[in-house]
């Protein structure tokens, strides 16, 4: 048992500073990519559960408060017997009620008779205060960016804009910042040059070493020289990948088809040269930060953007911040419900006040 032990431990000290490194980043880029295959599975199902879950309700919640806000609306046109600041109260409680519709419509889509009510309560229209509160946005982005030397040219954004398109024009405006930035910047210092220099040396390593892997691995890979049907089979698949990421360019995927072809061959990353090791270390630290990067914004791709407000709380799991939100809808459109049921059936002035008092109470409560 000592033996073995000692030997293990020899084995280990024998590989020097890259392969070290080579070994660590290898463990690495296998770490990152199980945690973005995980996160992206997370995140697929938070979005099902808010289209399966959430999304039906907040539907059904704004329909019920739709109905709602029509019968307080005409109420409050009927004359009916409340003091001066009853009403007040009532005009603030419906003019909440269709903000909260309007709000999560489209705005192409936001329904007329809500804006018209809005309209005639606030004395401004409804795409007047979206248009003034959009602008106020773009110009705080323009001036947070243009602090760091960036002119952000958000004109092309419109209140009118779904939410995919607004962070689409976004999205290009940052891009087209990018390159003026880029192109106006000043010229490189000495230690920059050098920088670069070392980097396209590198790039030209690479390429050349990528030029070996691909012709060590086509010979392996080549499925003429294989007898076996099976192995056959899966060998025109392993070509098919290996042709496409060369003529790709991609870095990456050789690597993995190298490293897995190593390992079926019981190769250990000691046999590898000085030269091959600084290529491999230097495309796996690429792979990491690009890794990394995908797990950071994965949240920002579009099929997300329903939940991405509620992954980003900080301190709470997710798929709580959801259940949450789901609760709340439900209680809510329950509870929107069950007062139209008491205005249609009941004495309509004896359920106002109390949605009146209680209204009043949670606005000293909040402090509104």
């Amino acid at each position: 048992m000592t033996i073995v032990l000692e030997n293990k431990r020899a084995k280990k000290s024998a590989l020097n500073s890259s392969q070290k490194t080579f070994q660590r980043l290898k463990n690495k880029v296998e770490k990152f990519q199980k945690e973005l295959k995980n996160h992206e599975k997370m995140l697929d199902s938070l979005i099902e559960f808010y289209h399966n879950r959430i999304n039906p309700d907040k539907i059904a919640r704004r329909e019920a408060l739709i109905e709602f806000v029509k019968f307080m609306y005409t109420y409050y046109h009927t004359n009916p017997p409340l003091s001066r600041a009853n009403l007040d109260i009532l005009k603030e409680l419906i003019v909440e009620k269709v903000e909260s519709i309007l709000s999560s419509d489209i705005f192409n889509d936001a329904d007329q008779e809500m804006c018209a009510i809005f309209k005639e309560f606030e004395g401004v229209g409804y795409d007047e205060v979206v248009s003034y509160e959009m602008d106020v946005m773009k110009n705080e982005l323009e001036g947070m960016f243009q602090g760091i030397g960036i002119n952000l040219d958000l004109s092309k954004v419109s209140h009118t804009d779904s939410e995919e398109d607004a962070m689409k024009k976004l999205f290009e405006a940052m891009n087209v910042s990018k390159e003026e930035m880029s192109f106006n910047e000043k010229p490189k210092t000495k230690k920059q040059l050098e920088k670069e220099s070392r980097r396209k040396e590198l790039e030209e390593l690479q390429k050349k070493g990528l030029s070996s892997i691909y012709k060590q691995l086509a010979k392996a890979f080549h499925p003429d020289l294989e007898q076996d049907p099976t192995q056959k089979v899966e060998k025109e698949l392993l070509m098919k990948k290996l042709t496409a990421a060369y003529d790709n360019d991609d870095l990456h995927t050789m690597l993995s088809l190298q490293m897995m072809q190593m390992k079926s061959t019981a190769v250990g990353n000691e046999s590898l040269d000085e030269d091959k090791i600084k290529i491999f270390n230097s495309i796996l630290r690429e792979q990491v930060e690009e890794l990394e990067m995908r797990i950071a914004t994965l949240i920002m791709h579009p099929k997300y953007l329903h939940i991405q407000q509620y992954v980003e709380t900080d301190g709470f799991p997710p798929f709580l911040v959801l259940r949450a939100v789901y609760n709340d809808l439900k209680n809510e459109g329950e509870y929107v419900q069950s007062l139209m049921k008491g205005l249609l059936n009941k004495n309509k002035d004896k359920v106002v006040r109390s949605i009146i008092c209680k209204y009043r109470r949670e606005c000293v409560k909040n402090n509104c």
